[in-house]
């Protein structure tokens, strides 16, 4: 894992998005090292698709730009996107699809800037069992998030920001990477429980 982090952070710190075979690395490398399972014809798309859309400026931006994961993840009918039946009324109301490319694209941005959280099933899946369990987040205050509704990427952020700063607001220092592993550990940890208790 040491080893792969190294391999990433050389790649995309402080890179560009604006040369196609970069980007194309990039995307690949992170498809092998997290096993974001994106067929392997889908890869060029959306790499082509990073690469027209100029991100540099969003991506390196002091605010983030909360948006920017959508867009990459959404923004092209060039690659699988699909919704299903179960969670469709859920994605109907927030106007979301559902892309196997989400992931993808916050550990795409994620690579790049680290205040990007990364919203994979392991951290999008403790954080609503979380919330479930202690309610700190609702969606403009109302509304209670559904697992499906953390695939919208403006919500998922504002849960993310949420939850760290009632669990680590007295530790305000600590980054988004280090809660990322938190999540994703601890995510593994309740799996290693419930597959015990089977």
């Amino acid at each position: 894992n040491k080893l792969r982090e190294v391999v990433l952070e050389k790649r995309f710190e402080g890179s560009k998005n604006t040369d196609l075979q970069e980007v194309l690395i990039k995307a690949a490398l992170l498809d092998i090292f997290y096993r974001t399972r994106i067929p392997a014809n889908n890869i060029v798309p959306i790499a082509r698709h990073i690469e027209a859309m100029n991100i540099d400026e969003r991506l390196y931006n002091e605010e983030i730009d909360v948006d920017l994961v959508n867009d990459i993840a959404y923004g092209t009918s060039k690659y699988k996107k699909k919704i299903f039946e179960k969670e469709k009324e859920d994605a109907e109301d927030l106007n979301i699809q559902i892309s196997n490319v989400y992931s993808f694209a916050s550990k795409y941005c994620s690579w790049h800037n680290p205040e990007y959280p990364i919203a994979d099933s392991y951290s999008k899946g403790m954080l609503f069992y979380i919330n479930k369990a202690d309610p700190f987040y609702k969606i403009g205050g109302v509304k209670t998030p559904s697992k499906v509704s953390l695939n919208d990427y403006r919500v998922f952020y504002e849960m993310y920001m949420a939850f760290k700063k009632r669990y680590f607001g007295n530790t305000p220092d600590i980054s988004n990477k280090k809660i990322d592993t938190f999540l994703w550990k601890y995510a593994q940890n309740k799996i290693i429980d419930l597959n015990k208790n089977n």
